[in-house]
């Protein structure tokens, strides 16, 4: 009996985990990330603040050319992500169903482990618990290829902006020389163009992680605004609590002489008791019962109630 209450409370503990490692993810890779992206954000406003007055800080000609990886990134990434959204959704979702498909066949092994053992069923159990295993470590190989393809877009895209740019204003230099941009400048955009590219590809980075989690949030937000009854609840709590205390002051004047054991003379009144369901595919129809009953049992004595004609 201990270790199936310990069983059932294990299973409990991984569900609330789950919900827990959800919420957490919510938090971590998506409201943090978010203030990553804006510092990637500033990142890059401080280096098109440079662009646009360096040049008229050393007096030389303010080019469009050192704007153009600032533009060129991202008409060249959003595409990328719009192209590759829906397959790292697919990825992204396949490897959550099988995460939750672990999780429900180890609280079913937990709640059903008697049943497993009383029929001999272990070796069978095994092969299934490898088979989902299994499917999730694929699932997850999966996705971690498609974000390592997706993440190494951006370094690729840098280089050939840096190879792009070389070409460019290094044919300039070697024409015009000097009166187009100084060597010092040159080598300074170079650097600058590789952090561009570094900073868009932190913030794709960013992004996936981000996007990850909207399935955990809707989750969250589902589960957060389903039905509850604890304002009913609280309402019947009130009511008893007060008729629990004008039974008690009742007594009190009955018996002014009792210091001791008046909650034991209070008498245990059920009324009221309304209970009815919803009919459903292969339910019976709709039923309401109410009943009344008060009886003061003596201390230590037993009471059984039983309701007959009701399918409670």
């Amino acid at each position: 009996m201990a270790t199936a209450i310990r069983l059932r409370f294990e299973a409990l503990g991984w569900q609330m985990r789950f919900w827990d490692s959800k919420a957490d993810e919510v938090v971590s890779d998506g409201y943090m990330n978010f203030l990553n992206c804006v510092k990637y954000v500033g990142e890059l406003s401080m280096i098109l603040f440079y662009q646009t007055f360096a040049p008229m800080v050393f007096h030389r000609p303010n080019r469009y050319i050192y704007f153009g990886p600032m533009i060129l990134f991202p008409l060249v990434l959003l595409p990328f992500m719009f192209c590759r959204a829906r397959v790292t959704s697919d990825v992204e979702v396949e490897r959550k169903d099988r995460q939750v498909k672990v999780l429900s066949f180890k609280t079913f092994l937990v709640r059903q482990y008697r049943l497993v053992t009383d029929y001999s069923m272990r070796t069978g159990v095994v092969n299934d618990s490898e088979q989902v295993v299994r499917a999730y470590n694929v699932a997850a190989s999966n996705e971690s290829s498609v974000f390592l393809n997706n993440t190494y877009f951006c370094p690729w895209v840098s280089v050939c902006c840096e190879a792009l740019y070389i070409y460019i204003v290094g044919l300039q230099i070697l024409h015009q020389g000097t009166t187009f941009m100084t060597l010092g400048m040159f080598v300074t955009n170079v650097k600058i163009v590789t952090d561009i590219g570094q900073s868009y590809g932190d913030i794709y980075k960013t992004v996936l992680k981000m996007q990850s989690t909207l399935d955990s949030l809707r989750h969250i937000v589902w589960i957060m605004n389903l039905p509850t009854d604890l304002k009913q609840r609280a309402v019947a709590c009130a009511g008893r609590r007060l008729h629990t205390k004008q039974m008690r002051e009742d007594l009190v004047r009955k018996y002014p002489h009792k210091k001791s054991g008046l909650m034991d003379m209070e008498p245990i009144v059920i009324s009221n008791v309304n209970f009815s369901y919803q009919p459903g595919p292969g339910r019976l129809t709709s039923r309401s019962t109410s009943f009344q009953l008060m009886n003061t049992p003596s201390e230590g004595s037993c009471r059984t109630l039983l309701l007959q004609g009701y399918a409670v």
